[in-house]
């Protein structure tokens, strides 16, 4: 189902890459994320999907790629104002769960802690949905990122603190 799912999703972006293509847009999307690049000065390298790459330390790790499970921190921000709308850590297994297009081309160019800036034009990042309406469409992010841990089986999900129970049976003669 899932695997349907995503097959879809591929097809359809692939379908309005095209017709981005035919447009001159998706042109437009790349020369607005190399301007940005050029305006802060940074030298970064395209991979052949489109996704910008600037490696600040590649890592000396496992490499990042499909069916690993890739721990990342990020800081995710709009181009169009460089400001901040998402920073956190979070666990995926690249290839198999749905995923930003662009995020994941980036990630798979470090090693375990490896750290740099993954720049995604639009239409590799949320594309004309803009996620809900929640960025505009075609809109172009960057993420900084540091990948914390590359492996082959998915990380235990850290552990709560169990409370001491503190009652008539607790073990405690009071």
């Amino acid at each position: 189902m899932m695997k349907k799912m995503m097959k879809e999703q591929e097809e359809k972006q692939k379908a309005d890459e095209i017709a981005l293509e035919k447009s001159g847009e998706k042109a437009k999307q790349v020369k607005a994320v190399q301007d940005f690049l050029a305006a802060k000065k940074w030298t970064a390298s395209q991979t052949p999907v489109g996704t910008f790459v600037k490696i600040d330390q590649a890592g000396a790790g496992a490499q990042v790629a499909d069916g690993k499970f890739v721990t990342v921190k990020y800081n995710g921000k709009k181009v169009s104002n460089d400001s901040t709308f998402d920073a956190n850590q979070f666990t995926v297994q690249l290839g198999v769960q749905p995923f930003i297009k662009g995020f994941e081309d980036g990630l798979r160019q470090f090693k375990q802690g490896g750290k740099g800036t993954i720049v995604i034009p639009g239409y590799l990042a949320y594309g004309k949905e803009g996620n809900g309406g929640v960025f505009k469409p075609y809109e172009p992010l960057y993420f900084d990122v540091e990948i914390v841990e590359v492996s082959d089986k998915e990380p235990a999900a850290p552990q709560m603190p169990t409370p001491q129970a503190h009652g008539p049976n607790d073990g405690h003669n009071h």
